[in-house]
């Protein structure tokens, strides 16, 4: 669903395009005119920006277009991409580990038309060592006389943290098919990715690892860091401030440790809370429970920890938790009813059952 004012837009900052006629437009990696989701690094020399994260987002408004493409790579071990144009997804393709052009012209895309383009990671970082499974960006390349227009986005921000269920792990699979990656994972078809759409808000970061948790594999450790794996790349919180921080993790720990669970799942609250001390208007931090497979499991101690976080607190942060409904989640984890990809994660339509069920809930403490 695209909801911008377009043709406001165009009128607001027609003075401020810029159209290059007789020879493809070459947008670099640094160009105010490119607007980035998610947790970007600048190369040592200055020619690219690095990316591991799920869901990484990076889009430009254009008019005057007939063709689009762009210079990038896909780390060692390849990422799979997908484009979306005007918020209408294409098919996705695998981007490899040479640095090489791909062309990205979607459907749709019409030279009278203002569009809005965005080019998205949607798998993870599957070399998981370092920076040597993350992704680069070098360009945008434009069709001649294409003109391009600045960034305006005053959406509400969302940051989502979690585990398979968020990164898309096999999103695009069935209950016959294999978990590769190349062909299953796609953050975008995620129950993350649709509440954000449903909301109208702006997915500003997506931080989420599949198989981890708050206790046994504790997804803690990654969170400051710029490449998922890289703990020499740390992240400067300021940069992207959300108005809520989303959370659907404890699937992939033993809840069945109730205390040290409900430590450390506060763990993670209190290290929201440091991370975001500095904005006068804090982050909602809002608990979801209904993940895949054994996602029930740890939700009465999820509530509980909501509970306690909130009591006697003076410095404005507030969490909120809610759930998806247990019948919805019993049929929706039933593997010949259609709502489960590989590997018993859901598929788009099990995704859209969860966010379906929650959405009134998160509406009320995004915008409370």
């Amino acid at each position: 669903m695209f909801h911008y004012s377009q043709t406001l837009l165009v009128l607001l900052v027609l003075s401020c395009v810029v159209n290059v006629f007789g020879q493809d437009m070459s947008v670099p990696y640094s160009s105010n005119f490119i607007n980035y989701l998610g947790r970007f690094l600048p190369s040592p020399d200055s020619t690219y920006f690095s990316f591991s994260w799920t869901h990484s987002t990076i889009s430009i408004n254009a008019t005057n277009i007939t063709t689009i493409s762009a210079t990038l790579s896909g780390g060692k071990s390849s990422s799979r991409f997908l484009v979306v144009l005007d918020g209408e997804p294409q098919e996705p393709f695998v981007v490899g580990p040479e640095v090489d052009t791909y062309p990205l012209t979607p459907k749709g895309l019409s030279r009278d038309a203002f569009h809005t383009i965005s080019l998205i990671k949607i798998s993870e970082d599957q070399t998981q060592h370092k920076s040597k499974g993350a992704s680069r960006f070098y360009s945008f390349v434009l069709s001649p006389g294409s003109k391009i227009l600045p960034w305006l986005d005053e959406r509400p921000s969302l940051h989502f943290i979690g585990d398979s269920d968020t990164a898309g792990w096999c999103s695009d699979g069935s209950p016959s098919t294999s978990d590769d990656f190349t062909t299953t994972q796609n953050s975008h078809t995620t129950w993350s990715s649709q509440l954000s759409e449903s909301l109208n808000a702006s997915l500003s970061q997506v931080t989420a690892v599949s198989g981890l948790g708050v206790l046994d594999s504790p997804i803690q450790p990654y969170l400051d860091n710029v490449l998922t794996y890289d703990s020499s790349t740390p992240y400067d919180w300021t940069t992207s401030p959300p108005s809520s921080v989303i959370i659907l993790l404890g699937p992939n720990d033993d809840s069945s440790k109730s205390s040290k669970f409900k430590n450390a799942y506060r763990n993670l609250l209190d290290i929201l809370v440091d991370r975001y001390s500095y904005m006068p208007n804090p982050p909602n931090i809002i608990s979801v429970c209904g993940g895949s497979i054994n996602g029930l499991d740890p939700c009465q101690l999820i509530e509980s920890v909501t509970s306690d976080f909130n009591l006697k607190r003076s410095d404005r942060f507030k969490a909120y938790y809610t759930s998806i409904k247990t019948s919805t989640w019993k049929e929706i984890n039933k593997l010949k009813n259609g709502y489960v990809g590989c590997d018993e994660h859901y598929n788009s339509k099990g995704h859209e059952a969860l966010m379906s069920d929650i959405l009134d809930d998160v509406v009320r403490f995004v915008y409370s």
